[in-house]
């Protein structure tokens, strides 16, 4: 979602439209922050975690945290499961 606010700011007959009703499942997938994704995402799931430098190698956190190729894959399969 490139803009919140301009998400927001559109009609409740638009926002409850996306993501579209027929889709069974979605996740979106956001390293950079941890903020908002919960009142969209329905029933899907959300891979997320800001990144805090200091904590650790990217690298490592990627793979701690869920952001790895194999392991986005394995959650959306679970997810359409």
């Amino acid at each position: 979602m490139p803009s919140r606010d301009i998400f927001e700011s559109q009609p409740k007959e638009y926002r409850e439209g996306v993501p579209l009703p027929h889709l069974k499942a979605w996740m979106p997938i956001e390293q950079a922050s941890t903020f908002g994704w919960d009142q969209y995402v329905g029933t899907g799931r959300v891979i997320r975690r800001a990144y805090l430098p200091g904590l650790g190698a990217l690298k490592e956190l990627q793979n701690k945290f869920g952001f790895e190729s194999d392991q986005v894959v394995a959650a959306a399969t679970e997810q359409l499961a």
